[in-house]
């Protein structure tokens, strides 16, 4: 009995719709209807994936992001600080070279700058020079120091846009990142001041395993508005024999 009802609701539907779709008008508004009920699907659908993007919590959606397009990566190794560096800053036409080896806190390295060789040590901010077979305290002969420590490189990158990503068959990547002077200075000093959208350049070089090995910087745009004249800054990081390092004698 049930079977039956079920099949003249069944029957009556089909013919009201027979009824509907027989007229111009009846097709108009069967139309009108499936457009309309697609629409409240669409604007649901739309506002259920707003919702799930912004419950996660912002890191964690980026972190997210880079996985989709395939950039992420990490500063483990150098965050370690068991490694050998070399350091090249290239302001107008100077050339400076820092080359050694860190260990927690304390490195041991050389300079060299106009053919001028000079060794020094450093154990955190304190730092001695050798000279005359002396060891005397020295400031901080890092050009450009503000650049190198992984947080402020981190910070640089987080307002940054990547622009390209090339991957090597030794199984390395690059990724490219672009930052404008304007957000560079923001990130350095806090200012928001208003400039052209100048855009200087971070590389990373990535190994296998998406871990850092190499930061290579193009400021000139930012080191231009500094110096108030055309001139090149590029600084280029790099970092080799991780977990090597067993000592890092005090002279």
């Amino acid at each position: 009995m049930k079977k039956d009802t079920k099949n003249k609701k069944k029957s009556k539907f089909l013919e009201f719709f027979s009824v509907l779709w027989s007229s111009e008008r009846g097709r108009a508004l069967l139309f009108f209807c499936f457009y309309a009920l697609f629409f409240i699907f669409v604007a649901s659908f739309v506002r259920t994936s707003h919702h799930v993007a912004s419950s996660f919590p912002k890191d964690e959606y980026n972190q997210s992001k880079q996985k989709d397009n395939s950039y992420s990566y990490h500063f483990t190794l150098i965050e370690k600080e068991n490694y050998h560096f070399r350091y090249l800053v290239t302001a107008g036409e100077d050339v400076s070279l820092y080359e050694g080896d860190r260990l927690d806190k304390k490195e041991l390295f050389t300079t060299s700058h106009n053919f001028l060789v000079t060794s020094y040590y450093r154990d955190g901010d304190l730092f001695v020079k050798k000279q005359n077979d002396l060891w005397i305290s020295s400031d901080n002969p890092y050009l450009f120091s503000e650049f190198y420590s992984v947080s402020t490189i981190q910070k640089v990158l987080k307002q940054a846009s990547l622009s390209s990503r090339t991957e090597y068959s030794s199984g390395e990547y690059e990724l490219k990142f672009t930052i404008s002077t304007k957000l560079l200075l923001k990130v350095l000093t806090g200012e928001d001041i208003m400039l052209s959208d100048d855009l200087n350049e971070v590389v990373l070089l990535l190994d296998h395993t998406q871990n850092v090995v190499s930061v290579r910087y193009d400021l000139t745009n930012y080191y231009t508005y500094i110096q108030k004249i055309p001139q090149k800054l590029h600084l280029e990081f790099q970092y080799s024999k991780f977990g090597d390092i067993l000592e890092i004698a005090k002279p």
